[in-house]
């Protein structure tokens, strides 16, 4: 993976070009995926795999990623209600550093996924 432009475009391994929406001052967008988008793709990706060749890290990866994924959610979500989505300002105070507030908690143990039909 190469860093085209920092935080927005990258060129990966196989040629192709990942590139994440970016907003510019005045409102013009350029055109691109999202954080939820790649993580579904990932979340996809690992599900697929996971019917073949099950393994515990492939279980909590999905685990994580689906973590990630609500998290992305939820900040789009408070965003759209404080009404800043689509811009750079901020929806909430955010603090200098958050370091005091991350938990640190150990990784759940995953044995196995069950899956829904469809």
């Amino acid at each position: 993976m190469k860093v085209v432009e920092t935080g927005c475009s990258y060129e990966l391994a196989a040629g192709c070009c990942l590139s994440f929406v970016r907003s510019r001052v005045g409102g013009t967008a350029r055109p691109g995926t999202t954080n939820e988008e790649v993580i579904e793709v990932l979340l996809d990706r690992i599900i697929e795999a996971y019917q073949h060749v099950p393994s515990r890290e492939s279980a909590l990866a999905l685990h994580f990623l689906r973590r990630a994924l609500a998290a992305f959610q939820l900040r789009t979500s408070r965003r759209v209600y404080a009404h800043v989505e689509g811009t750079r300002l901020p929806h909430a105070y955010v603090p200098e550093t958050v370091r005091g507030m991350v938990r640190r908690t150990p990784a759940p143990e995953v044995e196995y996924i069950e899956y829904a039909a469809g």
